[in-house]
């Protein structure tokens, strides 16, 4: 995980979209997301680490209702 995304929380909502079967990367991201209050982590199911491929209907939906929820009308 990069170093700079893990010291430091981001001054905006951030979205994980991860595949529950992404081994690599799922553990730190989890870790990280639990000590930054404005980072959420989504897991897509039976996707690993390009789920935006693997699943991209679902991927585009979590991503378009999370840019909604944070985007001023």
């Amino acid at each position: 995980m990069n170093r700079y995304f893990k010291e430091r929380e981001l001054p905006i909502p951030t979205l994980y979209l991860m595949g529950e079967k992404d081994y690599m990367f799922i553990k730190p991201v989890k870790e990280m997301v639990a000590e930054h209050k404005s980072s959420r982590l989504l897991e897509i199911k039976d996707c690993g680490h390009v789920c935006n491929v693997e699943n991209p209907d679902e991927f585009n939906r979590h991503s378009i209702a999370f840019i909604k929820s944070v985007t001023p009308l």
